[in-house]
């Protein structure tokens, strides 16, 4: 954020002292041409657009990040809660706990297995070959 004011406090600077240049804050009236000083102004305005385009996206882009951010966390933290849970659960509980974390479980002709979980096991480094999780199943 602070590049892009930087980049749009020289963009500004850039206009003032070509303005300057050309004399048309020093005496009020210029040597140059009226379309020569408008043709400035545009590319001023261009690069202010531009800039403020280029800010509006990366804003975009880190608001995204943000919400994925949090939604991780979430994740991260149900799944920690449930493993402690686990680890000192009897048989009862620990298939109530895997029951939460399954969504459901389809198991093909061939034996295959896919599984669609509540949560998102890549977020976690997990993958399991055996079987296929969620949207990754094949139509």
């Amino acid at each position: 954020m602070d590049a892009l004011k930087a980049f749009r406090q020289t963009s500004i600077n850039s206009m003032i002292c070509n303005l300057t240049y050309t004399g048309v804050l020093r005496s009020g009236e210029s040597k140059f041409s009226a379309e020569l000083l408008g043709e400035l102004i545009k590319e001023a305005e261009q690069g202010l657009a531009a800039s403020e385009e280029t800010r509006d996206k990366i804003k975009r882009e880190l608001n995204e990040c943000k919400y994925r951010k949090e939604e991780m966390r979430t994740q991260y933290d149900e799944v920690i809660s449930w493993t402690q849970l686990y680890d000192a659960a009897d048989l009862t509980a620990k298939k109530m706990i895997v029951a939460n974390l399954i969504n459901y479980v389809e198991v093909s002709a061939d034996y295959e297995l896919h599984i669609d979980m509540n949560i998102d096991l890549a977020l976690f480094g997990i993958h399991l070959n055996f079987c296929t999780f969620g949207q990754e199943k094949a139509a």
